[in-house]
């Protein structure tokens, strides 16, 4: 094919240039520049997905201390709780606490009149009241014995037990003994 130069074959090269050179000239002009200028669900179709999670990065400096804020207000006071109640006192007719020296002390002490402490490792109780039964334990915070050789609680057995407490006042007695008798502290209850 033979190329000719003729005004149609210019005409039409000349406004094939002209076309291209609009088209530029408008893709300049037509920027986008927002997703507002995108259609929603093109938008939405551009969007990836989330990556991974970069590394932590290097700790900052400490920044300078920040101003001491004003003291808080003073609370309200609080209620007053309920008083409790008082506990019913013990089925115990008679306890005491007594010490090595057959000492007696009252504030710790009910239903006992009195306490002789006639021989070594004995106490002899005058109650005020006749017993049945007379438990005894050593008072761990003092005591140096291991183990009570008897406790007695009633005339007759306290007759059998000791000879020493024979008085017609004594209800009750206790020995105190590791292996012999020994004057020690104790605690006795009495039903």
């Amino acid at each position: 094919m033979r190329i000719r130069l003729s005004y149609a074959n210019v005409a039409a090269t000349l406004a094939l240039l002209f076309a291209m050179s609009g088209g530029a000239l408008a893709a300049n002009n037509y920027l986008i520049s927002s997703t507002s200028q995108i259609k929603p669900s093109v938008l939405k179709k551009l969007k990836g997905k989330k990556g991974p999670k970069g590394g932590t990065g290097a700790q900052g400096k400490e920044g300078p201390a920040g101003k001491e804020g004003k003291e808080g207000k003073e609370g309200k006071e609080g209620k007053e709780g309920l008083p409790g109640k008082e506990g019913k006192e013990g089925t115990a007719l008679g306890y005491a606490a007594v010490s090595s020296s057959g000492t007696l002390d009252e504030g710790r002490s009910k239903g006992v009149i009195s306490v002789t402490h006639p021989v070594a490792g004995l106490y002899c109780f005058d109650l005020s009241f006749n017993p049945n039964v007379a438990v005894a334990s050593a008072n761990h915070i003092t005591s140096n014995f291991k183990e009570f050789a008897e406790a007695a609680a009633g005339k007759a057995d306290v007759e059998a037990t000791s000879s020493a407490c024979k008085a017609p006042n004594d209800d009750a007695s206790v020995i105190t003994a590791d292996g012999e008798l020994l004057d020690d502290g104790f605690y006795v209850v009495f039903n």
